[in-house]
């Protein structure tokens, strides 16, 4: 499935050490803001020029499997954005958000089998959890990003990147409008066709500290002055900036739900999530979220373990351990390769083996050009992904 389907090279852009200081002529440039950061000499200004970035999955007949495209809204954010030595935030701070209402309304029937598929044949019974749950990767900065595009099928036309394709469940498609510190983000449930979401992102620094979240009013659509608040979610940072809790509440900010908090080494290195439904965070929260991240060192790399798990409650709680990680790093920080199991099981969904030119825009910004995806730990090739970055101009 595509839970986390491909380490797809995401808002790298936005952590470029650009953002405009020689040969700018934008009069919008104000080289007093904090949030403006230095630029190479003659690149220019690029604070409010569109950046793309396009990854795209050929299999081994050279087909397109698999096609990503974000336009970024500019460079100022950098700062709180991954590169490939941290990059495995995105996975581990995963909110999993499940349709409660749709899993409370199974029978006793379909939990038995549920359960039973859990023993005799995982992959079928992660299949069917997984299409109750939405994915809501915490530790990301997507507000900085005007357009998100992500397809796994070309639809029956079989041209990609049209109305028909299938979105990629963890980035999907969505845009952003900005007005001030504002960014008002629309999510659809298909590839641009129908809007399902909206989320307003408030930032300060160049990053987000609060989220509020909205349903459709009477008229059925979103962005429009009857938009129902539903929820507010405020991110709390440690003094290294980085999340240290998503508190949830109700509409606005009346009534706490729960809160993900994220802990960290001495190093900043992340250690784990967990989700509690009480504010002095002793009670775990019931069909909530967590990961465990366990560092090491194999033949003299350094290497990293995520268990990303949910809770379900059925009278009493169960733990599933929804989908695991393998991490083998560089000597220099920047991942080698991950290793990811198929959900809810042990087996090898793929392994992405990691290829860095050494040259170019994508280096500088500690960015891979390329990976070498497997269907076990480097034996058997099944495809590979191409990245390409466009400055001032859309990828294509």
């Amino acid at each position: 499935m595509g839970i986390f389907k491909n380490i797809k090279v995401i808002l790298i852009i936005l952590l470029f050490v650009f953002a405009g200081t020689f040969g700018c002529d934008d009069p919008s440039y104000n080289r007093g803001k904090s949030d403006n950061k230095p630029l190479i000499a003659g690149v220019g200004c690029l604070t409010t020029s569109p950046v793309s970035m396009k990854a795209t999955t050929y299999d081994m007949q050279n087909q397109i499997i698999n096609v990503n495209r974000q336009l970024i809204m500019n460079m100022s954010a950098q700062n709180t954005q991954p590169n490939m030595t941290s990059m495995y935030e995105m996975y581990a701070g995963v909110q999993l958000e499940v349709d409660l209402k749709a899993i409370q309304s199974w029978t006793i029937s379909q939990w038995l089998a549920f359960i039973a598929a859990m023993i005799s044949n995982p992959d079928s019974a992660s299949n069917l959890m997984m299409a109750y749950v939405k994915q809501n990767p915490l530790l990301t900065q997507f507000w900085a990003l005007n357009e998100m595009e992500s397809s796994i099928n070309a639809g029956d036309d079989g041209v990609w990147m049209t109305a028909d394709d299938t979105i990629d469940p963890i980035y999907g498609y969505f845009t952003t409008s900005h007005e001030g510190n504002r960014h008002q983000q629309i999510t659809f449930s298909d590839f641009g066709v129908t809007p399902s979401s909206r989320v307003d992102y408030i930032i300060e620094d160049s990053r987000k500290i609060k989220a509020y979240k909205y349903e459709a009013g009477s008229d059925g659509k979103f962005g429009t002055d009857d938009d129902v608040l539903v929820r507010t979610t405020v991110f709390q940072y440690n003094s290294a900036g980085k999340i240290q809790r998503a508190i949830n509440y109700t509409d606005d900010e009346n009534t706490f739900e729960n809160v993900y908090v994220f802990t960290y080494d001495e190093t900043g290195r992340l250690q784990a999530m967990n989700s509690y439904e009480d504010e002095a965070e002793t009670k775990n929260l019931k069909w909530g979220s967590y990961s465990a991240l366990t560092w090491g060192e194999a033949d003299g790399k350094q290497t990293l373990d995520i268990t990303l798990g949910l809770r379900i409650y059925i009278g009493y709680t169960y733990k599933i351990d929804a989908i695991k990680f393998h991490y083998v790093f560089n000597d220099d920080g920047t991942i080698h390769k991950m290793i990811q199991n198929k959900p809810m099981s042990s087996n090898i969904d793929t392994c992405y083996v990691y290829v860095y030119s050494g040259s170019g825009f994508l280096s500088m910004g500690k960015m891979n050009d390329e990976s070498i995806n497997y269907s076990d730990d480097e034996i058997t090739q099944k495809s590979r992904t191409v990245n390409a970055l466009n400055i001032g101009i859309q990828t294509e």
